[in-house]
């Protein structure tokens, strides 16, 4: 979703600055409790080292590297002098593509975020590393978040070959995948990357993802993609929480609350869907818990351990289809169980409940899950 902050919102001709929308999004932030994440690029036409190359984003040149590295620090600088303390976290750019592994201008002639090299972008974190770290020194810096599964990888480890390691806090991914479940390989081979490069201990964020959620009212247009229904949208949701926080993602951005295609909002009042519902219900589960062991036991068949202090909850789920009846196993102290639309329920004695693609959190004892004890 659009903000309306980008390079070329900011600074729509040389040195004649705008930034009205980027003051009221910081204040209504801090109004909310909220850290923001800042995403530099992408250039203005007047300072765009192709300003006539076709995109299919933002119009003209806002693909291209600037034609003066002195722009692009000039920019740097004017953001983070005006929201020093303000603006916490800073991504270097938006799902670059890189020629020297790839063609960065598509079959139908129009460049995506990031037409230039690798060896560019390295030296654009490079500059913008320096001054972010001058004005701001508490501040961090997020790597470009790359996109599309093993192609983001290869870009990501590029990157970090040709010096980004050192101008990198935390790196920066947006985990599209087909089906929660199928993000984990993605997630392993970002760990092989940064070990190999040395960063084993780097954070990791899925700075942007999400899937197409029917939106009554509104043309989705998926594109291609699968377009999920409520009741499914509900089960991707959260188990695409549940299996990021037990691979170590440190933090997930949804793409986006509101947006008509891939919102948690539905129809032009905004009403929150059930997908919304999901995403309230597993912050609920997760917020001062601890995610860890998600399993598959069988083809199918997931479970997940969250921790709470000395309490211990089992959340589980089943992927192949339409919800069965389904056995709590032996070992598993179990007396109620939650339901993503917040309903609790007793464990009756025969131990079977109603299992499907939408986690169920088992409880084994009758308190509310956030309270601790």
């Amino acid at each position: 979703m659009d903000a309306y902050v980008k390079w070329r919102d900011l600074e729509p001709a040389k040195g004649q600055w705008n930034f009205r929308t980027l003051d009221q999004s910081v204040l209504l932030a801090e109004q909310n409790g909220v850290d923001l994440v800042f995403t530099l690029g992408l250039t203005p036409r007047w300072a765009s080292a192709r300003p006539d190359e076709p995109t299919y984003t933002y119009g003209p040149g806002v693909a291209a590297e600037p034609r003066d590295i002195g722009d692009w620090e000039n920019y740097v600088a004017r953001v983070v002098g005006r929201y020093k303390g303000r603006i916490k976290y800073y991504e270097i750019w938006n799902e670059p593509w890189f020629s020297e592994i790839e063609k960065t201008i598509r079959s139908d002639g129009k460049a995506g975020f990031y037409s230039g090299s690798a060896a560019k972008m390295v030296e654009m974190a490079g500059v913008a590393y320096r001054v972010i770290k001058g004005i701001d020194p508490g501040a961090k810096v997020i790597a470009p978040s790359m996109d599309h599964a093993n192609e983001g990888i290869k870009r990501l480890d590029l990157y970090l070959s040709l010096g980004g390691k050192a101008f990198t806090d935390i790196v920066g991914f947006h985990l599209y995948a087909p089906t929660p479940e199928s993000t984990l390989p993605i997630i392993a081979g970002i760990r092989t990357v940064l070990a190999r490069h040395g960063m084993s201990n780097t954070e990791i964020w899925n700075t942007e993802s999400g899937y197409v959620i029917e939106n009554p009212g509104e043309q989705t247009g998926s594109g291609g993609e699968r377009v999920l229904s409520g009741q499914d949208a509900a089960g991707f949701v959260a188990r695409s929480l549940l299996l990021a926080a037990s691979s170590g993602i440190s933090r997930f951005y949804w793409y986006a609350w509101d947006n008509r295609i891939r919102g948690l909002t539905s129809g032009r009042n905004k009403e929150i869907n059930s997908a919304g519902v999901a995403f309230g219900t597993v912050r609920r589960w997760m917020l001062g818990a601890i995610v860890e062991n998600c399993r598959s036991s069988s083809t199918f068949q997931w479970e997940c351990d969250v921790k709470r202090g000395q309490r211990v909850a089992r959340v589980a789920w089943n992927t192949a289809g339409a919800s069965t009846m389904w056995r709590i196993p032996s070992q598993w102290s179990v007396m109620e169980y939650e339901t993503l639309d917040g309903q609790v329920m007793q464990k009756g004695a025969e131990r079977v409940v109603p299992l499907g693609a939408s986690p169920v959190l088992f409880k084994s004892d009758n308190l509310p899950w956030p309270t601790a004890r």
